[in-house]
């Protein structure tokens, strides 16, 4: 039996604030967070997941729109079909030639791809300054046996066109992805305690496991007492990239789980880094070897 340390709300993430220059499409919010953290989405078997897009325009109006969206596992989890659609601010009002909601490969399987693509020939088109909310992008429920897997969300080309841009004039809009999330199982994080009921006389880190590892590896330390723990990796250039810990544990054996996954939710780059526990009274540092 394993004693879970356990955050089981759901939450939504929300981006307001986030600025963009010119013309960009970024993720705005995503429904289904687990315990508030914005790099984790709830696998319980029940809770969609709703990713909203804003779209913001420069000082141009623009008659013609062509994105498109992929959602992919780096490790094979698995959703129930991928459901996307206009929230209403954009649509044949503005686009009166036509606005599309097109869709690939929605089985929730390696990769599903959907698109919104719009042109006009007397409407106004996508207004000069728009910044608004304006699409959603729904998946899940995700399984609970896919605790522990990634599923991200990024840009894609769509076919016919091939292209991600905005026409009329044409430009081509920046986009903040990818946005990778690990997927949790309210009833178990990635830091536990085992069945070890061995208490240590000074607080060990250990190396992690696999090392090297794609795309995931595991951190275990050991505390002689109830502490306040910060575990974080960093890059290189001595950089926090992502906190796994940071929170009081009780003494006794711990785990902690790494998908290779930033703070900001994007994928780390292949090479060293270094991990490194803190409690009140010791600091350890490890490295550790992440391959592509």
């Amino acid at each position: 039996m394993r004693i879970l340390v356990i955050v089981a709300s759901i939450a939504v993430w929300s981006l307001s604030g986030t600025s963009a220059e010119g013309q960009s499409i970024t993720l705005d919010h995503v429904d289904g967070l687990h315990g508030g953290n914005p790099l984790e989405l709830v696998a319980d078997g029940t809770t969609p997941i709703v990713f909203y897009i804003r779209v913001t325009g420069d000082g141009s109006a623009h008659g013609g729109l062509s994105n498109g969206f992929r959602v992919y596992s780096t490790d094979g989890a698995t959703w129930v079909t991928t459901v996307h659609d206009t929230l209403g601010t954009l649509g044949k009002a503005q686009f009166d030639g036509g606005f599309f909601l097109s869709a690939f490969g929605v089985n929730g399987s390696g990769a599903d791809t959907v698109s919104f693509g719009a042109f006009r020939f007397f409407g106004p088109g996508l207004p000069a300054g728009f910044d608004d909310v304006a699409f959603s992008i729904r998946i899940g429920p995700i399984d609970t046996g896919d605790h522990g897997k990634t599923i991200c969300l990024d840009s894609s080309y769509f076919p016919p066109s091939g292209v991600w841009r905005w026409a009329g004039p044409d430009v081509f809009p920046a986009w903040d992805g990818p946005h990778c999330f690990a997927c949790v199982n309210p009833g178990a994080t990635g830091v536990d305690q085992s069945d070890d009921t061995t208490i240590p006389e000074h607080p060990t880190l250990s190396q992690n496991y696999p090392n090297p590892f794609n795309p995931a590896t595991s951190i275990e330390f050991l505390l002689p007492s109830h502490s306040h723990v910060e575990l974080a990796v960093y890059n290189l250039l001595g950089q926090e990239i992502v906190r796994l810990v940071d929170r009081k544990l009780p003494a006794g054996s711990h785990r902690a789980v790494w998908n290779g996954i930033t703070t900001q939710g994007h994928p780390a780059p292949a090479g060293l880094y270094f991990y490194r526990l803190r409690t009140e009274e010791f600091v350890k540092t490890r490295r550790m070897l992440l391959l592509k």
